[in-house]
């Protein structure tokens, strides 16, 4: 993962930069690959899927939250680029860099892939409020990247590029070929533009930052809770910049002093470690996760997948996964654990040792059915 350092330590929030990386990223990753997963999402979790055609959104749209596979394909045969988000959930590969990327930049990563037909420029020129390093799979793209409008700016901020872009020099024009990497800082603008003669496969990984207005935030809350000058209030005609300037300044001052101030940091790094380790790991509308930690509490909280489709035979558990249909076969005392789980939108080995006596063979049930993708634990 030098490529990572180098460009955390050279180019981040800062420039572009790209390179050819062939052999430096572990990355197991095809045009077959992509169509298998499309296809199963498809029915499983048609929200991870976009449809984009010159600039807009094809789907998901206000008309239609369902696609089938002919109509994306129609679309893509007619210009259109097809996303698929969170990709890094169905192949380890990607998980991994992702998981590596989470240590060197500690803030989650979000990772997807995009697939664009020949000769098509996928999106408008734009600009993004997250840092973005791309890595092309398969084909090539040529990038035209020019300097931002606005410095490092928030998702509230983003906005429509002025055709006018087109008027200037752009810092960087340049052809990602297939095993090179490209970042681009947030708020540069920029677009790509596929070959004539063959599709373009690449993948996106974009930082989940932590930026310090955030940091500021948090404080304030945190400050309202040990000192109660923040819990006076305050009226209306007294909000100045004077006011602002003097009430921040002393509670800084004081706060420098204060012998719980090591305290009010810990507690405001823990909290942004929990938001980042939720983001990093909790997709919306998402269920089809890789296999979660088989530590199992007695309080912690599971559910089915959504839309999976089960049918018991025998001592046989029949469903619908990603791989296709599959079955589970299971001992004759884990059928009434296994109704329980069938039967109830969400459970626990707490709730369902109420009515079964048997809390280690319901943890061996909860483990299969986790290891298999039946189940999920349910985010808190």
């Amino acid at each position: 993962m030098d490529i990572f350092r180098t460009i955390q330590e050279n180019h981040f929030e800062k420039s572009p930069f790209t390179k050819s990386i062939k052999g430096d990223l572990p990355i197991s990753f095809t045009y077959d690959d992509f169509q298998d997963i499309l296809v199963k999402l498809i029915d499983q979790s048609p929200d991870s899927i976009q449809v984009t055609k010159n600039g807009k959104l094809v789907f998901p749209n206000l008309f239609s939250k369902t696609i089938s596979y002919p109509e994306i394909i129609r679309d893509y045969r007619e210009g259109a680029t097809i996303t698929i988000n969170f990709i890094s959930s169905f192949n380890l590969s990607l998980k991994k860099i992702c998981e590596q990327m989470e240590h060197i930049f500690e803030c989650p990563v979000e990772c997807s892939a995009f697939l664009t037909p020949p000769n098509v420029q996928g999106f408008s020129p734009h600009f993004d409020s997250a840092e973005v390093f791309m890595v092309q799979i398969e084909g090539s793209k040529h990038w035209k990247i020019y300097s931002p409008i606005l410095d490092l700016p928030l998702e509230r901020q983003k906005a429509i590029v002025s055709d006018k872009i087109f008027e200037t020099t752009p810092l960087l024009d340049t052809t990602l070929e297939k095993d090179s990497i490209l970042y681009i800082p947030r708020g540069f603008i920029h677009y790509g533009h596929c070959n004539e003669t063959e599709p373009s496969l690449h993948i996106t990984f974009g930082l989940v930052l932590n930026r310090k207005y955030e940091l500021a935030q948090l404080f304030i809350e945190e400050l309202a809770e040990f000192f109660p000058s923040f819990r006076k209030s305050i009226q209306y005609s007294e909000i100045t910049v004077d006011n602002i300037h003097d009430i921040l300044t002393s509670s800084l001052a004081s706060l420098k002093e204060h012998e719980l101030s090591h305290e009010i940091v810990l507690k405001i790094k823990a909290k942004i470690k929990e938001q980042n380790i939720k983001q990093s790991i909790i997709l919306p509308d998402n269920d089809l996760l890789w296999n979660p930690s088989l530590d199992l509490k007695n309080s912690d909280i599971y559910r089915k997948r959504k839309n999976l489709k089960f049918s018991l035979h025998n001592q046989t558990l029949l469903f619908n996964s990603l791989n296709g249909t599959k079955n589970i076969s299971l001992p004759l005392t884990s059928l009434e654990i296994v109704d329980h789980i069938l039967t109830n939108e969400e459970f626990s080995i707490h709730s369902i040792s109420h009515h079964i006596n048997d809390v280690e063979n319901i943890k061996n049930v909860l483990k299969k059915f986790m290891s298999e993708n039946v189940i999920v634990k349910k985010a808190i």
